[in-house]
């Protein structure tokens, strides 16, 4: 009879790393393995993994293009539940704005969705970091109005606190 440990010997972690590198390192090339790997990331987001999610969302941006808009809506939906001591986490907070979501903001769909993100999660960052993102999120001419006036919103949000 094989007796199985309970206890973590670091294997499961070290494995866990290595196939995600190897997942994202793939996704510039499948489709499939795109799909599962943002599907791994929105259950690393729901399960609130800051460490694992540390990890993976600064590598998309050189192996996706472009993300999809569901993709976006349900990892915002997701961010928006965190509290404010997971925000304050300076390392997590830089991960997800400044190495992978302000790498997508060229795009309508990815600049409507951190502007929503921004807006409940702005006062929960260290101000600094806060102020480099939304300028960093600056609409550009080709921008809708809409989102323009999202960002104006913003801006006079910030301005209050």
């Amino acid at each position: 009879k094989a007796v199985v440990s309970t206890q973590s010997t670091g294997m499961g972690t070290r494995y866990k790393d290595a196939a995600a590198t190897n997942l994202v390192s793939c996704t510039s090339k499948d489709l499939l393995t795109r799909r599962l790997l943002l599907y791994y990331i929105t259950s690393l987001a729901q399960q609130r993994s800051l460490d694992r999610l540390k990890q993976l969302l600064p590598l998309l941006p050189d192996s996706i293009a472009e993300l999809d808009e569901v993709f976006v809506h349900v990892l915002v939906s997701h961010l928006l539940q965190y509290t404010a001591e997971q925000w304050s986490n300076t390392e997590f907070a830089r991960a997800v704005f400044n190495e992978f979501l302000t790498k997508y903001c060229t795009d309508e769909v990815v600049i409507r969705h951190v502007l929503r993100l921004l807006w409940n999660v702005h006062g929960l960052l260290a101000s600094e970091h806060a102020n480099a993102v939304v300028e960093r999120i600056a609409p550009a001419e080709g921008h809708s109005a809409q989102v323009r006036d999202l960002y104006n919103q913003l801006l006079e949000r910030v301005a209050e606190q």
